[in-house]
């Protein structure tokens, strides 16, 4: 069996921090939005129950920490995660595309040299759900996990022709 379109994506900090950063917007949004309501309902009940100036002051501390202080607090950790992740190791995943199934060969390359490999198969009745940005595609296998393919990075045939042939196949496809 022949392979349709073939891809090697090697993953760096900066573009994982990038689709991180895409995927938890809606966290980032929803965690700070809360953390607002909840430091507005706190200083309310201070305003009218303790103090006027601790009712004010709590309001705009909390504030504060929702649009600048918790969402930083998030991007740094995921940033600091990355480096870590990325200064010992180098990941390339090598994806091939055929009629029915595709596969990820996913190279490890540790800072000691010693190289890992794995590769599973996975049929794409089984995929979650398929993004499209403007230079990668996310390959959903559930919720939580998905593959990064760098459009860029394609070796046989085109990230077009790719998107339309997973659309021949049934998978709904979100453009960001």
């Amino acid at each position: 069996m022949e392979e349709r379109f073939t891809n090697k994506t090697d993953i760096n900090n900066q573009e994982l921090y990038k689709f991180q950063l895409l995927e938890l917007k809606k966290f980032i949004y929803l965690s700070s939005s809360l953390l607002g309501i909840v430091s507005i309902i706190v200083g309310l009940l201070f305003l009218f129950f303790v103090k006027l100036y601790l009712g004010v002051i709590v309001i705009i501390l909390g504030m504060v920490c929702a649009v600048f202080l918790l969402p930083f607090i998030i991007k740094d950790g995921i940033k600091k995660q990355n480096e870590r992740l990325f200064t010992q190791n180098k990941i390339i995943n090598e994806y091939e595309f055929y009629e029915d199934f595709f596969s990820v060969k996913a190279k490890l390359q540790r800072e000691d040299g010693i190289e890992e490999e794995k590769t599973e198969k996975y049929e794409y009745k089984n995929l979650f759900k398929i993004s499209d940005y403007s230079i990668f595609i996310f390959i959903y296998i559930n919720s939580r996990q998905s593959f990064i393919l760098d459009k860029r990075k394609m070796i046989k045939g085109t990230s077009g022709e790719l998107i339309e042939f997973l659309q021949s196949k049934n998978i709904k496809i979100n453009k960001n």
